[in-house]
């Protein structure tokens, strides 16, 4: 008799959690051969690819046209009605306001659910929400974390007895450049938002540059025209690359002989972990949360304290003048590619569940 899921989020647009939920749907029915339904709280179409075996329902209503407090009322009614209809087996919920609703609306139903809490574990919620937080994971099933400091956080609220850290699954590029001979240079993956730091990382750079190395931003994002103006006014615009959003990462991973990561805060760090699994060797900040569950420091990797800017930029240097560190780095980082496969995230993720 085959597993009945029910997965609950937001959305399905492009955004890490749904990248994380959709690659998931089609592994517990191409894999596990289960019954999967996605259940949205929001009528946006499917930004990644998805099995066409697997359902997916959208709200019936037009959720933009209708009061804050109607809607979230509406969406009350409409998702315990669906899980009710559907009568999964378990149910798997992603993000904390969409574990929220998933607890308060399935009450008193007799369902198993499962809640995946996917943020960084130090960001601030309201206090209503922390609240509702603390009582409503408490009726889980079982929560499942991306980090060990995650899961240290959740702990501490909750004392919930079933807590797992399951991280992301990290798309493991295959090379299809070994042709590309590398080049000195730094390469740069992440929206440009405050908290992934680049500008720091141009004053790094910019400390540690002799003139034959070039730094390579990949990405868009608020902050970017700030830093463009920055790289500037520092004079240093002929060894600073920024290329935008690109499809074709890994061919920026492929020819970079560094991948360096300076964010201070991540719920869990994709690209850090795409960047040392490819491989390249990497150099990271070990802020909260997930740079010090991918690298082992010194070994395939380096993590340096975060805000430890001379530290950093001392580290930098070393991996840039030396082949043979990098070389280490990389050659350690390729056994860890098994831990992060889907089939290992997957296969987590349904064994803790049944």
């Amino acid at each position: 008799m085959k597993h009945r899921v029910c997965l609950v989020t937001n959305y399905l647009s492009a955004g890490g959690l749904e990248r994380v939920l959709t690659r998931l749907a089609t592994y517990f029915v191409e894999k596990k051969e289960a019954q999967v339904t996605i259940v949205t709280l929001f009528n946006t179409q499917c930004f990644y690819s998805l099995s066409d075996k697997v359902e997916v329902i959208y709200p019936n209503f037009d959720i933009l046209a209708i009061n804050k407090h109607v809607r979230i009322i509406k969406q009350f009614f409409y998702l315990r009605h669906k899980i009710k209809e559907l009568r999964p087996d378990c149910v798997l919920s992603m993000g904390v306001e969409t574990n929220i609703a998933t607890l308060l609306s399935t009450i008193g139903l007799g369902i198993k659910i499962y809640v995946a809490d996917r943020n960084n574990p130090f960001i601030k919620l309201s206090f209503l929400r922390q609240l509702l937080k603390k009582v409503l994971y408490q009726k889980a099933e079982g929560i499942i974390c991306q980090t060990n400091l995650a899961r240290q956080k959740v702990h501490g609220l909750t004392k919930h007895p079933n807590i797992v850290v399951i991280p992301n699954p990290i798309t493991i590029f295959e090379n299809d450049y070994v042709s590309i001979e590398k080049k000195n240079y730094i390469v740069n993956v992440g929206r440009f938002i405050k908290s992934k730091n680049q500008r720091e990382l141009i004053d790094i750079f910019t400390l540690v540059n002799d003139g034959s190395w070039k730094l390579i931003f990949v990405g868009d994002g608020p902050c970017r025209k700030e830093c463009m103006d920055y790289v500037s006014q520092k004079g240093i615009s002929s060894y600073v690359e920024f290329v935008g959003v690109v499809k074709d990462v890994d061919r920026y991973l492929a020819q970079s002989k560094i991948f360096a990561f300076v964010s201070t805060s991540e719920g869990f760090p994709n690209a850090l972990g795409e960047a040392v699994l490819f491989p390249t060797a990497s150099i990271s900040y070990n802020c909260p949360a997930g740079p010090e569950d991918i690298i082992r420091d010194d070994e395939n990797g380096f993590l340096v304290p975060l805000g430890k800017v001379e530290e950093y930029a001392t580290k930098l240097k070393m991996l840039m003048e030396s082949e043979e560190l990098r070389t280490r780095f990389e050659m350690n980082a390729v056994s860890d590619r098994s831990k992060y496969s889907m089939e290992n995230i997957g296969e987590s993720f349904f064994n803790f569940m049944f």
